[in-house]
């Protein structure tokens, strides 16, 4: 954990505060709100990960996020959803925004949608303040309003701290920097695709999936790991730009934390330069070695250096 002090927390009139100081400049912490990539990271309490974020980052924009977890009541195993608008920005500074339930659409539902109790507001509100500290440190203030007294705030102060304490984490680990792996492709940017999408090509030299579509939304699953265990991977597509840009979640099933692989095509020439950067492992429990970064970049290197390009340069 990287705050150099216990939480600071007190509830006045319905309203949560929290104060953690962070061990990372303003502008980390402030991008950690503001990107989604970043967001997935931590949002959610410790047992939950975060496979959609989406920013609208201005007045008047909206956010939806989700949360979800592998245990838990059925409704945690499908997805927490929370939305609202941005009310009020300066930059490095402050962030004022509506808090709400919401589907997976976006539309505002009550508290009941998820089990609550129906005392919870349609929307509440949520302030973050940040201010820079001497050490290149941030101290971060949550107001949280509108919350029914009692077990609801002390429920939303541990949820929150937990998130919090995974937020210190992504900010300080030092394999939070992505993984990012380039090789220029003696084949066309249009081979290269057909190789990155269609299922028949790529259990040639990557994973025999199941059912693969290249669509935003559609998820896919398949096993891999090691001799000694393999993971079922549980992936969904974020996005599709046919020809140039083919990104997914990534993460395992039974296991804590979410990434993000995004496979990014460019054309030189009659070569194609592919950029591949996968996001998010400092997520994954660092109690499993077979999880290491470093294990990582071995197998996206021997992917991507060895079995797709030796399979687009020597494809008739």
């Amino acid at each position: 954990m990287a705050t150099k002090n216990k939480p600071g927390v007190e509830t006045a009139k319905g309203e949560l505060v929290i104060t953690r100081i962070f061990d990372a400049p303003r502008e980390r912490v402030w991008k950690a709100w503001t990107e989604p990539r970043e967001v997935m990271r931590w949002w959610g309490p410790k047992i939950f990960t975060s496979p959609s974020c989406k920013i609208d980052f201005r007045v008047g924009g909206k956010y939806l996020f989700c949360m979800r977890s592998d245990s838990g009541p059925e409704v945690w195993q499908k997805g927490l959803w929370s939305t609202g608008v941005y009310k009020e920005i300066i930059p490095m500074e402050k962030i004022v925004c509506t808090d709400c339930f919401a589907d997976e659409q976006g539309n505002v539902v009550p508290a009941s949608h998820y089990g609550f109790e129906e005392d919870f507001p349609l929307q509440m509100l949520v302030t973050i303040t940040f201010e820079k500290l001497e050490g290149n440190r941030t101290r971060m203030t949550l107001r949280h309003a509108g919350l029914p007294a009692g077990e609801h705030t002390k429920g939303a102060n541990q949820g929150w701290n937990e998130s919090f304490d995974k937020l210190a984490a992504s900010l300080t680990e030092s394999n939070s920097q992505p993984l990012v792996i380039e090789r220029i492709l003696n084949a066309p940017a249009a081979s290269v695709w057909k190789a990155l999408t269609d299922r028949d090509q790529m259990k040639q030299w990557y994973f025999d999936l199941a059912e693969f579509k290249p669509q935003a939304g559609f998820k896919f699953q398949f096993y891999g790991g090691t001799e000694e265990k393999q993971y079922l991977h549980l992936c969904k597509i974020t996005e599709v730009i046919p020809g140039k840009k083919l990104a997914y979640s990534w993460r395992y099933d039974g296991h804590e934390g979410n990434s993000l692989v995004a496979f990014e095509l460019f054309v030189e020439g009659d070569k194609t330069r592919l950029k591949l950067t996968h996001e998010g492992l400092e997520t994954f429990p660092k109690s499993n070695p077979d999880l290491a970064k470093e294990n990582f970049v071995q197998g996206w290197t021997s992917i991507i250096g060895t079995s797709l390009k030796e399979y687009v340069e020597n494809k008739k």
